[in-house]
């Protein structure tokens, strides 16, 4: 994925030098000393258990700054009705491929709203899409 990134940056004409690329273990991550005005996670939090989360958020916050805003994407499961089933069907097929060909250990996704909540974020909008399948939220640090 890297590989191909500083490609399609090269072939927009960016600098690539500008761009730094890391390849880790998100559970290792040190934050920087910097902070950032923006955290995106797109279909990424799903990827880490209810255990992991709670470390990980930790870890994103404490590299945010104090008027950060955090943008994510993830899969869901709707409450009820035809469209859970439809999702857990979906979501078991994706959850097994990804734990045949990567380290992924969470078996399902893990709303992370309590973890953001927990560590100084409100949810400002959410968005669903694909029935509900899918959500995009808008959060922000809280105004004290």
């Amino acid at each position: 994925m890297i590989k191909q990134m500083r490609q399609r940056l090269s072939a927009e004409k960016l600098d690539v030098a500008l761009v730094q690329f890391k390849q880790m273990d998100a559970l290792d991550w040190i934050p920087p000393s910097e902070k950032f005005d923006l955290v995106v996670t797109n279909f990424f939090l799903d990827c880490f258990r209810p255990g992991q989360l709670q470390k990980l958020v930790p870890l994103l916050t404490e590299s945010a700054t104090a008027e950060a805003v955090w943008l994510l994407v993830d899969f869901r499961v709707q409450e009820s009705g035809w469209r859970r089933w439809h999702a857990k069907i979906i979501l078991a097929t994706l959850y097994a491929f990804f734990k045949l060909t990567t380290a992924l250990t969470a078996n399902r996704p893990t709303p992370p709203d309590k973890f953001l909540t927990n560590d100084g974020f409100e949810l400002v909008d959410r968005r669903l899409a694909s029935f509900g399948f899918a959500h995009s939220d808008f959060w922000r640090r809280k105004i004290s």
